[in-house]
């Protein structure tokens, strides 16, 4: 007769990935259910720029591991790299059998205005994932202690009507739910994905079954059409300010010229910049199809505990390795 360990029930793996805007909570609420000590961007560090897997925990018979994507448009690094880190993260999961059971957008209930990085990072998470995913998706809003009254259950509902946050998502199956920064409010909004079935992200499709480049896909494109629109605005305001700065010539106004020019070289650093941008989408991207043919041209360039769920690679929420006993018994094949 077995031991007790040994006619112990295996545990069913699932991952859920966790997206949002820089200072939306993603790192807390990861650190929290899985006990990880992630970097929340607030000390020395900085925001962080891979993708991280938090430590895998126990729950109902589950064993889940969060995985935390970086924010778009948070000025430490390119969104190019930004999305070439995801992708790259989220193709190799798939190409290796690996996939995701659920996606947590994290959203700030205090901030109903939707700035420049708010919005960059509601599209870039619209267009990876894709209408599809919608019905494995929770929008979870935090920070419930920044508002007072009935200000909270005001964005609430606008967030959930509003064309320009969630209303798409919510027609199509997803869910909102709150977050009071307890175990037990992280551990319901969890258990809402250990009955779902796994899927495949629109990006995984597009870059792994579809093969197409990076360019061609949802995001990509997204992010092209974005970066082109900030640059022409840029080179826009560039040829005004040339402008101003024949009239300071002939008035003599070496001051106001030396200001402009100043202005400009800082505009211009921002088109090289973002031109930049482009050209890395590009020559990252370049050789995505040789996934297939078994060759790891993008995927070499990734840090090894960014390819896949931390436990299926053997690392833990601190990036340091240990042989999980149930890899033997996973569903995934890496």
């Amino acid at each position: 007769m077995g031991s007790p360990t040994s006619l112990r029930t295996p545990l069913k793996e699932i991952a859920i990935a966790v997206m949002g805007p820089s200072g939306s909570g993603k790192t807390t609420f990861i650190n929290l259910l899985s006990g990880s000590n992630f970097n929340d961007g607030r000390g020395i560090q900085g925001y962080h720029r891979e993708v991280r897997v938090g430590s895998p925990f126990e729950l109902d018979g589950h064993l889940v591991t969060l995985i935390e994507t970086p924010s778009f448009d948070n000025g430490k690094r390119s969104d190019a790299k930004v999305l070439n880190n995801i992708a790259s993260y989220l193709s190799t999961m798939y190409e290796q059998g690996g996939r995701l059971t659920g996606i947590i957008y994290m959203q700030k209930i205090s901030n109903l205005t939707m700035d420049i990085a708010a919005s960059r990072n509601l599209e870039m998470f619209k267009s990876l994932c894709g209408p599809n995913a919608n019905q494995n998706v929770i929008v979870v809003t935090s920070a419930w202690d920044t508002v007072e009254g009935n200000v909270g259950q005001d964005h609430e509902r606008e967030f959930m009507r509003n064309e320009t946050h969630f209303r798409t998502v919510m027609e199509s199956g997803g869910k909102m739910m709150r977050h009071n920064a307890s175990v037990a409010s992280g551990e319901v909004i969890i258990r809402q994905f250990l009955r779902k079935p796994p899927l495949a992200l629109r990006i995984q499709d597009e870059l792994c079954t579809r093969r197409l480049d990076i360019t061609e896909t949802a995001a990509g494109s997204r992010l092209i059409s974005d970066i082109l629109e900030e640059s022409n605005t840029h080179k826009s305001k560039l040829r005004w300010l040339e402008m101003e700065i024949t009239t300071a010539k002939l008035a003599n106004d070496a001051e106001t010229e030396n200001d402009i020019r100043k202005e400009c070289s800082w505009l211009q650093a921002k088109v090289e910049r973002l031109e930049n941008e482009m050209a890395e989408m590009a020559v990252a991207y370049g050789r995505m199809n040789d996934i297939s043919k078994g060759q790891t041209h993008v995927i070499s360039r990734i840090p090894p505990k960014s390819r896949t769920p931390g436990h299926l690679l053997g690392l833990d929420g601190h990036g340091k390795g240990h042989q999980d006993k149930h890899f033997a018994r996973s569903g995934y094949h890496l």
